[in-house]
């Protein structure tokens, strides 16, 4: 990343929210949330040399290239994301969960 931030930090940020899921036969397959990012990476040709010769200077590689796809959060990762969201807000101002027993109308 330290190659590649000082040619574009742009680009630097946007490979830092993706993540290179597998390497087969020479092509890094990397992982972006949003198809825009993966556009930008991976379909301009600039941003595309960019990347592949900073990692293929990094890996000593000549024949590293990248390809990317976009995969949208499923329910259990929001649901995941949810909840340490609300653990967090907790922790911060001291909180607890109370569980509602029944109702009390009396």
């Amino acid at each position: 990343m330290k190659a590649m931030d000082a040619k574009s930090p742009s680009l630097t940020f946007v490979l830092r929210i993706s993540r290179p899921i597998e390497v087969q036969n020479n092509i890094v397959k990397i992982e972006f949330k949003y198809p825009y990012h993966k556009e930008k990476i991976v379909g301009e040709m600039k941003a595309r040399r960019l990347v592949e010769d900073c990692m293929r200077e990094v890996y000593s590689n000549p024949s590293l290239r990248i390809d990317g796809i976009v995969v949208a959060e499923g329910d259990e990762v929001k649901e995941a994301r949810q909840e340490d969201t609300v653990n967090s807000l907790l922790r911060v101002f001291g909180g607890n969960i109370v569980e509602e027993t029944g109702s009390s109308n009396g």
